[in-house]
């Protein structure tokens, strides 16, 4: 025999729960049940069936074949079991057999991949801007990926990380877009994106 079987809390309602030699005998077929279809002496015993008889679960449980059919009586009446005669013995199926099964194949636990280095995140940034630097020029690509990749005092994170939201394609057309040198009103935060980028220019 091989395999395990499952038993929810829930049990300790059954209306057999506290009767010991019911709990026993049902707790007994759970097991013995055939965790596969197979064949026995010509029978095809499906999954969650199995052959048996009065003397022998007594035997194996150490109750008399009267107790052992009194008690089959009652498993059958609730519905745990279905019973019937053939001719290498009696057919015991454990209904809802699935219900009790637990699988053999070992549930791998869910794990978080490592988060990459901010040295990997800044490489893996700089090469998704190749694609852009025949349309915007490298001296306009470098400043761009120099001050996004701007770290905070901690180094955990690049300036392009605190964004909510950061499409490189639609930064770059507002990046390029830019006229540094009009009259137009300047922010504070475009105040130290130009005096970045003269820096960077002159490299």
């Amino acid at each position: 025999m091989k395999g395990s079987i499952k038993l929810h809390r829930s049990i300790m309602g059954w209306e057999w729960y506290k009767e010991p030699n019911t709990m026993r005998l049902f707790i007994h077929c759970l097991l013995k049940a055939q965790y596969q279809d197979s064949k026995f002496k010509g029978l095809t015993i499906k999954r969650g069936s199995f052959i048996t008889g009065r003397n022998i679960l007594g035997q194996e449980l150490g109750l008399t074949p009267q107790q052992v059919r009194t008690i089959l009586n009652k498993l059958k009446e609730t519905e745990e079991i279905n019973i019937s005669s053939t001719t290498r013995g009696t057919l015991i199926e454990v209904v809802n057999y699935e219900s009790y099964q637990v699988s053999d194949t070992p549930i791998k636990p869910i794990t978080k991949a490592p988060r990459k280095t901010i040295e990997e995140r800044e490489i893996e940034f700089r090469d998704s801007l190749v694609e852009y630097v025949n349309k915007y020029g490298k001296a306009m690509i470098r400043a761009f990926f120099e001050y996004w990749t701007e770290k905070q005092p901690k180094g955990k994170k690049m300036r392009f990380e605190m964004q909510k939201v950061f499409d490189i394609k639609k930064r770059l057309v507002t990046w390029s877009s830019k006229d540094w040198n009009s009259s137009t009103k300047i922010t504070k935060a475009d105040e130290h994106l130009k005096q970045h980028i003269k820096k960077q220019m002159k490299k």
